[in-house]
């Protein structure tokens, strides 16, 4: 689906429907739908997702593609499509909060609690 505008890149907004048998027109102002906004690429990568229930080996042996790919793309179409993910605490973070730990600074309780609250 065109979601763009070929000439300036604003979003096009769909303003009329036709039936392909009566040839009815229903004119209005429509909203297309969020995955109107992923590529066809997007789009085949969601179908085998789903075909396969989520199952990140058998994306990654349909499609040839290695985990972390998988991982990106579904990061990618997640944010195209406006979801919020959570991310986890990066190395220097968890490090961080072990170093605390070790120090005495805050307590294993907190360190797990912590460790676990942005998983």
């Amino acid at each position: 689906m065109l979601n763009l505008c070929p000439i300036c890149k604003s979003e096009l907004k769909i303003t009329e429907f036709t039936c392909s048998k009566c040839q009815i027109n229903i004119k209005g102002d429509f909203k297309a739908g969020d995955f109107s906004k992923l590529s066809e690429e997007d789009q085949i990568f969601i179908k085998v997702f789903l075909k396969s229930h989520g199952n990140i080996k058998e994306v990654e042996k349909e499609l040839g593609i290695s985990y972390p790919t998988v991982k990106n793309r579904l990061n990618l179409i997640n944010s195209r499509l406006g979801i919020e993910t959570k991310v986890g605490l990066s190395r220097e973070e968890r490090l961080e909060i072990l170093d605390k730990l070790e120090q005495g600074e805050i307590t294993l309780e907190q360190a797990l609690s912590l460790l676990d609250a942005k998983k």
